[in-house]
């Protein structure tokens, strides 16, 4: 009779740590599958900046702008008269921008954004780059978004060709 009791103590025990292992490493898988996972995140193409000339970069950059100094630092408003000539409004408490910024050029480029990804707190930014002819004058293309929540802690960005 003791040696049953054993027996089935040790079977028990064995059972418990077995169940220990398989919920901890479903634990591990499940979080690994998380940052894997990512979300197309929603923006809004902002209008009326422009890049201030004490800014410049060697290669196509993106930049999160999570307030308003960080903003104020890189772009300018350029506000034009009408309605529609108002800069686009940022608010940071809820939402934030990202800037992605050309080098200066005399060639016109057009920059068209494509899908906005985030996955374990890293932006991904598709970006199509369109060059043109060349110009009389140089100019910083850029793109900026308006992007809601809370801004992620890195980006990259990749060609859409």
């Amino acid at each position: 009779m003791v040696k049953t009791k054993q027996s089935f103590n040790f079977l028990q025990s064995l059972f418990g740590i077995a169940t220990f292992i398989i919920l901890f490493i479903s634990c591990a898988v499940s979080e690994e599958n998380k940052m894997k996972e990512s979300v197309n995140l929603n923006y809004a193409v902002a209008k009326g900046y422009f890049v201030k000339n004490t800014f410049s970069v060697q290669q196509p950059t993106p930049i999160i702008l999570a307030n308003k100094a960080a903003l104020d630092s890189i772009m300018g408003m350029a506000a034009t008269m009408g309605v529609s000539g108002k800069p686009t409004d940022f608010d940071f408490s809820h939402e934030y921008a990202i800037a992605f910024i050309y080098p200066e050029t005399d060639i016109s480029v057009v920059l068209h954004p494509g899908i906005l990804e985030l996955q374990a707190n890293t932006a991904k930014l598709s970006v199509r780059i369109d060059p043109g002819v060349k110009q009389t004058y140089r100019m910083v293309p850029m793109l900026l978004l308006k992007v809601s929540g809370t801004a992620p802690a890195r980006i990259v960005w990749e060609n859409k060709q």
